[in-house]
């Protein structure tokens, strides 16, 4: 189906917004989930604007694959 990793991952973030969606969308003021697998989990959290949630955010230095965020 896939011939490699990098084709999972719109699937894969589909999915794990419909199940973010089902567990916090009532609370959630905001969810993304974002194909991060190119760049530092700091840079993310920067782009959003999150710092403030995360405040060791600059230690981050991880490239996950995906990441979801519930605000």
């Amino acid at each position: 189906m896939y011939s490699n990793e990098i084709e999972m991952y719109p699937d894969i973030i589909e999915w794990l917004k419909k199940n973010l969606i089902q567990k916090f969308g009532k609370k959630a003021k905001k969810i993304t989930v974002l194909d991060t697998h190119d760049s530092d989990l700091s840079n993310f959290i920067m782009q959003l604007n999150y710092q403030k949630f995360f405040p060791e955010f600059s230690t981050y230095k991880i490239r996950q694959d995906i990441t979801g965020f519930v605000k």
